[in-house]
């Protein structure tokens, strides 16, 4: 370190002084002497603390363990510290005795003679906050001098450590009563001196720290890239990082679950559509952010009690597994107690913990937390986004689907399970939980499934859940592989009827939730700052505890109790007299809604208490939790005032009590809204028995006064509408709210004003003030008026109410006025047909149409359905904006026309087609009258409406219609465009857009294109020319993109542009172009945007982008440096300081990352520093940028992040792998095991595994075969528990992670089996294949002819085939099969080459045909003509499919010549090759070949090692495989390929009955050898 203008030369005789009195300090406290001469140095220390023995019969091993770690570290950090003062010898030469001192005084805590009870925890507990205190001295390791000033700082942290020591010595020495003592309270709570001292310790490392921050920020600024170094060199931050991420590691553990991720990306975004879940949901996470936000909530240690709770431990007990006669498991637990006494807090805690699991456990959990308004419309959820409003009719069902979601981001069997969903799933729980295949006979994964909030539910979605946990086959999971917990109120279990169910634990709240209470109560005791720090045996003290001690015990479990009394006795202790009234206070009952509602209603006015009732109207009865921008528009609405006061600030301030804010929302206080509806009966006005009774007094009043009041007083009382005022000071009020008011309200009441609010707003023009409440109220306005007829029965809703909303009902409705003048708030939203039905029963009733335009009213009532009677102006309206103009969007009208559709022409509509035609007949229009705009929009919205009779080709047929038409628009031209690009016709499409192109640019073009929509149809050209290899022009229209105004269509077509660019054929041209690119002015600054996108863009492929960069750069060493250099820019240093801000682009970094590491070490290109020079070693700075990658990617925060991950540990171990299979760089053994024993690394998937590569060099190299297989054993537990799941459609998955398993433990023969189960027989057997009942259902349309002729009266037809096939079933499943069978074997005589398959169906195809050909003629009996029609079938319906080449295995991880990606996949045309080394690393022929030989003209295949070895896999279709469906198989060998050492092949030896062996018994065979329990 460079020296400070302030240093002061420290003086000898000063330190030793210093260190004497240390040394008498160390005696004094613990009366040791540390000059005994034992230790001579830090080594000594450290074999004394290495050495020291754990004694049974003190405390469990781990904590003695972890002490010794602890005390290890520390130790490690005082050689550091002893060290760094070392280097300043030359001002002040360090005292001998300060290495003996320290070391001799550490060495005592660890010498223990004895065991001793407690003291293991209290070594940990002192130790553990220094070592971590002393860990940042971390750096001084990397300094090569250190200024005097901080040598002394360094001193006087040392001298407080061995004080520090000497404290922990003496906690050793004391009785066994006092350490009995200590052990019920931290060691820093003793009186000893310790907490003291450790203050005194913390002190002077911030004094210390001050000096350093003083001496050094100049000098890190200045010698950066120096301090990077060493950073790297000694890895200084690397062990911080992975620490505090290390429960994001335990949350990532099943990331890469399939061999490829872009797959597995596609895979769950089908399947999250196809649940319908909102688009946003991520693909990457692990668990969910509303479980991590509870979590994260709980106060340190609560909670702590469940995790030894017999319930909770028989609930997660494996037992009856391990031993068949262990009691049956309970597979269900109820978490019981009152609202608010922290259920929703331990199910996320129990979730947290589950998702801790290990991969190889197979342990998955899936959460719901219901919220309190889904006892609201069911879109009202608040953890799943809202679908549409009649896409969630059943919220037990919508919670299901997203837990089946979050078990396939985890768990690859249920992911494969369901893929075969259909696009839009729509079936029940019973069909969705058959989908899931979780629980199933054989499976080897424990699924656990916790719905929190049960109380949230209607009674009839609670008794849908409960019937689902226990009537269906969840309640039947085999040996409880699946568990269910239901968290919810007492009260709701005992509704249902839920009692002691067998199989069924319960942990009720209120008898445990004390200890977390006390937790709660200290932390806001602290935080108010109240009765801190106070004296033992004190008045303060003896508060504090009976607060803690008798608080919670007196709120019955709850916590909204509980907040109650503590905030009355932090007022109390607020007072003088606070000491006197506390033990009054804790002992009475708690009562806390009635005692804080009532000092509420007192606390505010008249004015105050209306508002308040006007939120709660909004609050407790709305559709679901509404924001506070809504709310601050409802208060809007109701005063017509605009306030000085944010709402939020007023809620908090005086409404808390009631009202709360929850993010972005306001709910009501846990509890309010019941007792409200209590109070509100109590004092019910409308009750039998409720009186009103005055008593008057006279006293000194003439007969004739008193005559005229009572007259007076009996004529107010029969006036008209004659109601008292309270707004006077009176001191008593005639009501129990007294002058001020009451705050209640009234559910009838409640939906009624909102009902009124929503009129008032549509009647008057919209405002800014009311925008954000306008899109609710008229979504809801059917919900509010439905619950309104349900509630009505009560005798509350007078016929004045109903006359009022009748009169706005025809006001809305009687024209189109209201819905054009409030277009916005309609656009955003739509009534469903049951809505609209609902609406419908206002208009019959009488009472409510009595005052209404008679003429209107009876056209309304006579109408057959809505859409023709009120609705009817609405949906002309509508039909005509989208139809006949184009002021609406069409998803906007799309939802409103489903619902007039559906009314009015039921399920006879079933494309847009036909809904066009129903428009034309409901506005009555001649055919005449349809112009191009009618049919350009019904494309449009058939096209966008996908989710709703969209189909292709009639959108297809509409855009080409109104195209045809005079007049028509350019857009009928790009809808074509993007249809024919769909459909995978280029070169049409290309040609559409062209037009679409040349009309928008036409003088008058309609509609006018705004300049985003012309680039928009230039970047379209700039993709589709590029994909059919148009450079020239592809890079033309990029170009006209890129002066776009919009910055984001400039980056894309800039990025465009340069991708046409290394599209170039000819080398030279397209580094010219690159060069000319750079040259420019801002070229570089532009670049670097360029690579930015290029790294985080949906539509691009960054890594074949980059591959195909270096590519066209690679013959040219000066324009690669520029690239190198430019990805330098574009990934900065970060920040050394944990709160400085991050630069650049966190989503980009760590990928840019990694290609700058690829760059190096494959093309030896490295990035020159500030001063011009160039790290020579090229393959450690691209280590050196690999591990920066890593670390910065750890948190996994995007898919980008993961690939980079990814990507990055693969390059590291196989570069670490080959340097130890060629014996080089000793190092790099550690190195390979500490990534493979990296928590985010997956054992089973990760391309270039390094647990792989370590099984392989422990088999290989070092011939440790026990320990190989130790590092494999993970994985094939795993694949033998797939493969025992009972579950075939995960075999294939299975067996792929069982061969490469078998792979690397050098076991080819076992190998060779897995690849030839794995592999498939050709299309013709696969699809002549029949299972199960398949013959039976698929013969039914076949028989029907035959079946007719013997149905029987009153018979229907699926009685009728039943009846028909019984008789009949075995002779046609006979004779399917052996027509099958005769089908395939012509096939293959007729096609022998198995590669010719499309040949081969058509031959299988023509023996059928002439089959069925030769029945007619001879007349054939039933059976057989049904069984050639069923294989018929089966064969025309794999023609009409496009033929699935690559349905095993992958793609060809090599490039092409140009370096983009190769198109080949592993089929039936060609052998693939798969590295014996790596994990799922295989190529096609020509890229293996390029890759062995890296000096080869073309892109470099930077995967895998040209030096590795690999097998040979035969096409698909070969003889070799036997299929998943064998039963038995012929035991292959293991070869290399003639001509070649290093490719391998299997092969059979000859046919005997002793070289098959029965894929059962293969199985068996294989758990046993490795000792593994299916």
């Amino acid at each position: 370190m460079k020296e400070s203008k302030t240093s002061v030369p420290v003086e000898q005789g000063a330190l030793k002084e210093m260190w004497e009195m240390a040394a008498k300090e160390f005696e004094k406290i613990c009366g040791e002497s540390l000059t005994r001469g034992e230790i001579k140095g830090f080594e000594d220390v450290q074999k004394r603390i290495e050495k020291a023995s754990y004694e049974p019969d003190a405390e469990p091993e781990d904590k003695w363990d972890k002490a010794k770690n602890v005390g290890l570290k520390s130790l490690t950090y005082l050689k550091l510290l002893v060290g760094a003062v070392s280097q300043v010898s030359s001002f002040t030469p360090i005292p001998a005795v300060a290495a003996n001192v320290t070391g001799s005084a550490l060495n005592f805590v660890f010498d223990i003679p004895r065991a001793i009870k407690g003291y293991n925890d209290a070594v940990d507990e002192v130790f553990t906050r220094i070592s971590s205190a002393l860990s940042q001295f971390q750096i001084y390791g990397s300094m090569e001098d250190i200024d005097p000033a901080l040598a002394k700082q360094i001193h006087l942290v040392l001298t407080s450590f061995v004080k520090l020591c000497a404290h922990v010595v003496k906690y050793r020495q004391g009785n066994r009563g006092a350490r009995l003592f200590r052990q019920l309270k931290s060691i820093f709570d003793d009186d000893s001196g310790l907490a003291d001292e450790m203050a005194q310790f913390e002190k002077v490392l911030q004094q210390q720290r001050d000096v350093e921050g003083t001496l050094t920020l100049a000098y890190v600024v200045e010698t950066r890239d120096d301090v990077a170094i060493l950073l790297q060199r000694f890895i200084i931050f690397d062990k911080t990082v992975e620490e505090t991420h290390q429960v994001v590691h335990e949350t990532q553990k099943g990331v890469q679950a399939l061999k490829d991720d872009a797959d597995r990306s596609k895979t769950l975004a089908k399947i999250r559509d196809a649940l319908a879940l909102d688009p946003r949901v991520r693909l990457d996470a692990k668990t969910t952010q509303t479980c991590t936000t509870i979590a994260s909530r709980c106060l340190p240690g609560t909670g702590d009690w469940i995790w030894t709770h017999d319930a909770f431990k028989a609930w997660t007990s494996s037992a009856r597994e391990k031993d068949a006669s262990a009691p049956p498991l309970a597979h269900t637990l109820f978490l019981t107690g009152p609202p608010s006494s922290g259920k929703t807090s331990v199910a996320a805690l129990i979730a947290k913990r589950l998702e801790k699991h290990k991969e190889e456990d197979r342990v998955y959990v899936a959460h719901y937390f219901f919220s309190p308004s889904t006892q609201r419309p069911d879109n009202a959820q608040t953890n799943v986004p809202a679908a549409p409003k009649n896409a969630q009719t059943n919220v037990v069902l919508a919670a299901l689907k997203y837990m089946a979601f979050q078990i396939a981001r985890v768990d690859p069997t249920v992911r494969k399970a369901l893929t075969k969903l259909d696009d839009k799933f729509d079936g029940g729980l019973e069909t969705l939980w058959q989908e899931l295949k979780i629980g199933a006979p054989g499976s080897g994964a424990m699924h656990y499934l916790i719905f929190d909030g049960i109380e949230c539910l209607s009674d009839e979605q609670t008794k849908m859940l409960l019937n689902f946990v226990f009537k269906t086959r969840v309640a039947g999971g085999q040996a409880g592989r699946v568990r269910v917990l239901l968290s919810g109120t007492n009260e709701k279990f005992e509704i249902h009827n839920v009692g002691p169910v067998e199989g069924v634990l319960r942990v009720r709240m209120e008898d445990h939730n004390e200890f977390d209470m006390r937790i709660f109560v200290k932390n806001e005791l602290e935080g108010h700052r109240m009765l801190q720090n106070a004296r033992e045996g004190s008045a303060q003290q003896r508060a504090y505890d009976k607060i803690v001690d008798k608080l919670p015990k007196n709120v019955k479990g709850s916590y909204s109790v509980l907040q109650f009394g503590l905030q009355a006795v932090l007022r109390l202790l607020g007072t003088r007299s606070a000491a006197l009234e506390l033990d009054k206070l804790l002992d009475q009952s708690m009562s806390s809604h009635e005692v804080a509602i009532k000092n509420l209603q007192r606390s505010l006015t008249t004015e105050e208490i209306r508002e308040l009732n006007e939120l709660l109207k909004w609050v407790l009865f709305s559709s679901g939790p509404l924001r506070l921008d809504q709310l601050e528009a409802v208060m809007f609405l109701f005063s017509n005032i605009e306030p000085l006061t944010s709402l939020q600030y007023i809620i908090e301030n005086r409404y808390a009590a009631v009202l709360k804010v929850e993010g972005s929302c306001v709910v009501a206080q846990d509890g309010v809204q019941k007792y409200l509806e209590k109070e509100r009966e109590a004092t019910n006005p409308f009750s039998d028995s409720s009186t009103i009774s005055m008593t008057i007094k006279i006293n000194n009043v003439s007969q004739e006064l008193c005559a005229h009041f009572l007259w007076d007083l009996a004529h107010k009382s029969i006036r008209d509408k004659f109601k008292f005022e309270f707004d006077g000071d009176m001191s008593s009020g005639l009501v129990s709210g007294g002058s001020r008011g009451v705050i209640e309200v009234d559910e009838l009441e409640a939906h009624y004003t909102i009902v009124q609010r929503a009129f008032h707003y549509l009647r008057n023009a919209p405002q800014e003030q009311t925008a954000e409440i306008g899109e609710y109220l008229v979504c809801w306005l059917p919900f509010h008026l439905q619950r309104i007829w349900e509630l009505q029965d009560n005798g509350k809703l007078t016929d004045e109410m109903r006359t009022d909303i009748g009169q706005n009902l025809y006001l809305l409705f009687r024209d189109g006025e209201v819905l054009l003048r409030h277009k916005d708030s309609f656009s955003d939203s739509y009534w469903t047909a049951d809505e609209m039905k609902g609406l419908q029963k206002w208009m019959m009733d009488s009472a409510v149409t009595r005052k209404l335009d008679a003429r209107w009213r009876d056209a309304v009532q006579q109408a057959p359905n809505p859409a023709r009677g009120f609705m009817k102006e609405f949906a002309t309206v509508l039909v005509k904006a989208l139809l006949r103009e184009r002021s609406w969007d069409t998803d906007d009208v799309c939802c409103w026309l489903e619902g007039f559709v559906s009314m009015d022409a039921g399920d006879t509509v079933t494309n847009w087609e036909q809904i066009g035609q129903w428009c034309q007949k409901f506005l009555d229009l001649p055919d005449t009258a349809l112009d191009s705009l009618w049919y350009e929009r019904l494309a449009e919205a058939s096209y966008a409406s996908s989710w709703w009779l969209g189909d292709p080709q009639v959108t297809r047929s509409l855009w080409q219609r109104a195209a045809e038409m005079k007049d028509s628009s350019w857009l009928c031209y790009r809808g074509l465009g993007l249809t024919y690009y769909n459909g995978n016709q280029l070169s049409e499409a290309i040609k559409q857009i062209e037009l679409a192109l040349q009309k928008a640019g036409q003088e008058g073009a309609l509609p006018t294109p705004e300049p985003e929509a012309i680039i928009n149809l230039h970047l379209l050209l700039g993709t589709y020319m590029g994909q059919i290899r148009d450079i020239q022009g592809a890079a033309k229209h990029y170009l006209q993109a890129c002066e776009s105004a919009d910055p984001e269509q400039a980056k894309k077509g800039q990025l465009g542009h340069l991708k046409a660019q290394l599209g170039i054929v000819d080398a030279q041209e397209r580094q010219e172009q690159l060069r000319s690119k750079l040259a420019a002015p801002g070229g570089e600054a532009q670049l670097v945007s360029i690579l930015k996108s290029a790294a985080c863009d949906p539509a691009n492929d960054p890594l074949a982008f980059f591959s195909q960069l270096f590519t066209a750069v690679k013959s040219d060493q000066d324009l690669m440096q520029s690239i190198v250099q430019v990805l330098q820019v574009a990934t900065p240093p970060q920040p050394l300081f944990e709160n400085a801000p991050s630069v650049g682009s966190a989503e980009t970094q760590s990928l840019l990352l990694y290609e700058r590491g690829v760059a190096a070490y494959r093309y030896r290109a490295v990035a020159s520093g500030e001063n011009g020079e160039i790290e020579a070693d090229s393959v450690a700075e691209a280590l050196r940028l690999w591990h920066a990658c890593r670390r910065r990617s750890t948190d996994l925060n995007s898919f980008y992040d993961f690939v980079a991950r990814r990507e990055a540990t693969a390059a590291l171990s196989t570069h670490y792998f080959q340097n130890v299979l060629q014996e080089r760089l000793p190092d790099c053994f550690s190195e390979l095991a500490e990534l493979a024993a990296d928590p985010g690394v997956q054992a089973y998937s990760a391309n270039g595994d390094p647990v792989g590569f370590m099984a392989v060099v422990h088999r290989e190299r070092r011939g440790e075969v026990d320990k190989a297989r130790e590092a494999l054993r993970p994985r094939m537990q795993y694949a033998l528990q797939v493969l025992s799941d009972d579950i075939p459609d995960n075999d294939t998955h299975g067996l792929c992670a069982l061969f490469k398993t078998l792979v690397h433990d050098t076991d080819f023969k076992n190998a060779g089996i897995a690849l030839a189960l794995i592999g498939p027989q050709d299309l013709v057997v696969e699809a002549l294949h029949f299972e199960g009942q398949e013959i039976v259902d698929e013969a039914e349309k076949l028989a029907a002819e035959y079946v007719k002729s013997e149905r029987m009266p009153e018979e229907d037809e699926t009685a009728a085939y039943r009846r028909w096939v019984a008789s009949r079933e075995q002779p046609l499943v006979e004779a399917v099969k052996r027509l099958a069978s005769e089908t395939v074997q012509a096939a293959h005589i007729a096609v022998p080459d198995a590669a010719q398959q499309e040949e081969r169906i058509g031959a299988a195809k023509t023996y059928i045909v002439n089959a069925q050909e030769v029945n007619a003629a001879q007349n054939a009996d039933q059976i057989t003509v049904i069984a050639h029609g069923l294989l018929r079938n089966r064969l025309d319906l794999l023609q009409s499919k496009p033929l699935n080449l690559s349905q095993w295995m992958g793609r060809c991880h090599g490039c092409a010549a140009d370096g983009t990606r190769c198109p080949n996949t592993c089929e039936w045309r060609h052998a693939f090759y798969d590295c014996m080394y790596c994990t799922y690393r295989e190529f096609c022929g020509n890229c293996l070949g390029r890759l062995r030989n890296p000096d080869a003209d073309g892109g470099k295949i930077i995967v895998c090692d040209p030096n590795h070895k690999w097998l040979r896999y035969p096409p698909q279709g070969d003889q070799f495989y036997v299929g998943l469906r064998a039963s038995r198989v012929r035991v292959p060998e293991l070869r290399p390929v003639e001509g070649d050492e290093r490719v391998f092949e299997f092969q059979f030896a000859e046919e005997s009955e002793e070289n098959f062996i029965s894929v059962k018994d293969w199985k068996d065979g294989l758990a046993k050898d490795w000792g593994i329990e299916i």
